[in-house]
């Protein structure tokens, strides 16, 4: 049985690190040094993202971003989502996102969920907040930690949420998120934290396309249209959870 059911108003704010089409990180704090804020965006969520360095036992360390959400209480169930990928350099730890506690100034976290694809991966993890005296319940986010000589590469941040959830049923549907990139005239799709198993493009008429998609990872996938007339289409997307179908314009 997976959590959904009446989520409540969000929370979080600056989820795309941007604000009035600058970049910006109001809200947000961090450990070592200052977040990086390049210009490229996950889909659908502006121009600017955020990138932070993995911690270093020879460096500086812990290392995370995290913003506070003090209206939360004790025992609240809250799932965090968003845009995640490494840098497509050298090696890369991963970029994780998570709910955690400001205790004493100190970050702590345990259960996180992350990725080292180098394509934007939309990831979701639903966690109970658990909470001390003068505890505050944080969303935390993390590039990992390296003991080693070498310096890996930061973990890339965007399109970060928060719901509240006051409920629990069971949920049919893959969090499926698309994006249509007219700069290369491609498709791209992420189902959250489920697994991709099959992709199948139609035209109006419901004909079945063949156009090339290139996996990501297990939950996303690159659709190339280049060969494809301008028009109506849809993707219907199979997971273990069922299918969903998506309608998108090819100008």
């Amino acid at each position: 049985m997976l959590i959904c059911a009446a989520p409540g108003s969000a929370q979080l704010f600056n989820g795309s690190f941007e604000q009035a089409g600058a970049p910006s990180i109001e809200g947000w704090e961090w450990a070592c040094s200052d977040p990086g804020q390049p210009n490229t965006a996950a889909p659908g969520s502006g121009s600017w993202c955020v990138t932070k360095e993995p911690g270093h036992a020879k460096g500086c360390f812990p290392s995370y971003i995290f913003q506070r959400l003090p209206d939360l209480v004790d025992g609240q169930l809250v799932t965090v989502s968003g845009w995640l990928r490494c840098d497509d350099d050298v090696i890369c730890l991963g970029a994780y996102i998570g709910i955690g506690t400001l205790d004493n100034g100190q970050v702590i976290y345990d259960d996180l969920v992350g990725t080292t694809d180098f394509t934007w991966t939309y990831m979701s993890i639903t966690d109970t907040v658990e909470l001390n005296g003068g505890d505050t319940a944080v969303v935390v986010l993390t590039s990992g930690f390296i003991g080693g000589p070498i310096n890996p590469t930061p973990g890339y941040f965007d399109g970060i949420s928060l719901e509240m959830n006051t409920g629990i049923s069971v949920r049919q549907d893959a969090d499926l998120r698309s994006y249509f990139d007219p700069a290369t005239n491609s498709l791209f799709l992420s189902c959250g934290n489920t697994v991709l198993r099959a992709v199948r493009l139609h035209d109006l008429t419901g004909r079945t396309l063949l156009v090339s998609a290139d996996r990501a990872n297990g939950s996303s996938a690159r659709l190339d249209l280049n060969g494809l007339p301008t028009g109506v289409y849809f993707a219907s997307v199979s997971t273990d959870q069922g299918e969903q179908a998506i309608r998108f314009v090819v100008p």
